[in-house]
């Protein structure tokens, strides 16, 4: 008898998982959005919003703009609580994946010549494949500047117990060039 219910209880557990997997699975294909005819043509699609190629601007030019501050608008990015106006502009941007978030994708990077990084989340959590370093893309959203003054610049290493000499030397604020990603297109 103990077999018997140690037996249904293996069984239950099996089947359980097996349920897991399968959800987990057309969670995934749902997330990244594919499209038959489009990822002939493009590529694949990824994030809340389907996007195509047309007007997509290199990496260089949306980095040179967010160097430019009069160039930029007021713009809100998230919503409800976390909602939040920066500096920035929508846009459609094209450029080559410098790192990418490991875990899950949910982050990426590109980088111009020089080596000036534009950092890009993507909305509601959604991600991009893991292996899409060295991969070309085509992003639409927002970018903006990031800036995180001396003074939030000094407390957050005094909180991580930074020393006097290294608080000293904190005399510029930290710019940060990044991006909120409605849709992706990893081209083929």
């Amino acid at each position: 008898m103990l077999r018997l219910l140690y037996l249904m209880l293996l069984t239950l557990i099996s089947v359980a998982c097996g349920d897991k997997n399968t959800a987990t699975e057309k969670g995934n294909q749902a997330q990244h959005d594919y499209n038959q005819e489009s990822t002939k043509v493009e590529g694949l699609h990824f994030g809340v919003k389907k996007i195509s190629v047309d007007g997509a601007v290199p990496v260089t030019e949306v980095l040179t703009r967010l160097e430019t501050t009069d160039a930029l608008q007021d713009v809100q990015i998230g919503s409800g609580e976390l909602a939040m106006t920066v500096k920035g502009f929508p846009v459609k941007v094209e450029g080559q994946v410098a790192e990418v978030c490991r875990a899950e994708g949910c982050w990426f990077t590109f980088a111009d010549e020089s080596g000036k990084e534009l950092f890009f989340n993507m909305k509601e959590h959604k991600n991009i494949p893991t292996d899409s370093k060295g991969k070309s893309l085509v992003v639409e959203g927002i970018a903006y500047l990031a800036v995180t003054s001396v003074d939030e610049l000094k407390a957050a290493k005094r909180e991580a117990g930074g020393t006097e000499d290294e608080l000293a030397a904190i005399t510029q604020a930290q710019k940060e060039y990044k991006f909120i990603a409605d849709g992706v297109i990893v081209k083929k």
